[in-house]
């Protein structure tokens, strides 16, 4: 499946030549008119300025000079990717260069060999060379679209979202039917998953309605009911593998993934 859509990939570029910030960012703008997404890039000189950013926003890719200038308490930009990459939820990098000789140690190789980390000199830097290190250390998102009425259940799901073994997802919230079936119009995405009870209303209409719609949206019951309690109908969906059920109190980033590829491959 295809992700399409107008997304906005966050991007925080850590830069101190003005030179080379402008020129980075033109590259990144001019693709956004050929591709379903659009960059939203902030700037700054030091990491120091970094980690004031990253400690209250979240970006969705981290373009990093290595040597940055003296002012910046003789960090290198691989300082602060080491750092973000105790975190659990480790960023995509792309470390940039424009010195021809520096040393790499063995973990940082370990990274760019599993495409966490992205090497470019800035010597070899365009639109060609920007772009395809932005594919391999991003890759491609699955777009979810979570609809689910209680805001802390969101944000447990969304947790366990962003820790998901080997798979990177976009999740988008509603928190109504009426929610969902806007954002449903305005996107594509790959797996829609749908809390049981939404206030008022019963998330099982909507399942219904994308069924009924011929919809071949792969459709995940996110509930806290056990199957014990499921009633015919959603048993019967279950059965026809039309529907998967995801237990919220028995939730993980492993049985995300293995729901989702059960759906996926119904």
């Amino acid at each position: 499946m295809s992700v399409q859509g107008n997304d906005f990939t966050k991007v925080l570029l850590i830069e101190d030549d003005p030179d080379d910030r402008e020129i980075i960012r033109d590259l990144l703008f001019g693709r956004a008119t050929s591709r379903y997404c659009t960059y939203f890039v902030e700037t700054v000189a030091t990491t120091e300025e970094a980690r004031k950013i990253a400690r209250f926003d979240r970006h969705d890719l981290y373009i990093v000079d290595f040597y940055l200038g003296p002012s910046d308490r003789h960090e290198t930009g691989l300082d602060f990717v080491r750092e973000m990459f105790r975190e659990p939820d480790r960023p995509p990098v792309i470390l940039i260069s424009g010195q021809e000789r520096f040393t790499l140690d063995a973990e940082t190789m370990k990274w760019v060999a599993d495409d966490r980390l992205v090497f470019l000199h800035k010597n070899d830097l365009n639109k060609e060379t920007l772009f395809n290190a932005i594919d391999r250390v991003i890759g491609r998102f699955m777009r979810i679209l979570l609809v689910e009425d209680e805001p802390d259940d969101y944000e447990i799901a969304l947790y366990h979202f962003k820790l998901a073994p080997g798979h990177r997802f976009k999740v988008h919230w509603a928190k109504s039917i009426l929610e969902a079936k806007l954002e449903l119009d305005e996107h594509d995405f790959d797996a829609v998953l749908v809390d049981y009870k939404l206030g008022s209303e019963c998330g099982l209409s909507l399942i219904q309605h994308l069924i009924e719609k011929n919809s071949k949206l792969p459709l995940v019951l996110f509930t806290g009911l056990s199957e014990l309690s499921f009633g015919e109908d959603i048993m019967r969906l279950l059965a026809r593998g039309q529907l998967e059920f995801l237990a919220k109190q028995d939730l993980s980033p492993k049985k995300i993934v293995q729901c989702l590829n059960r759906a996926v491959s119904h």
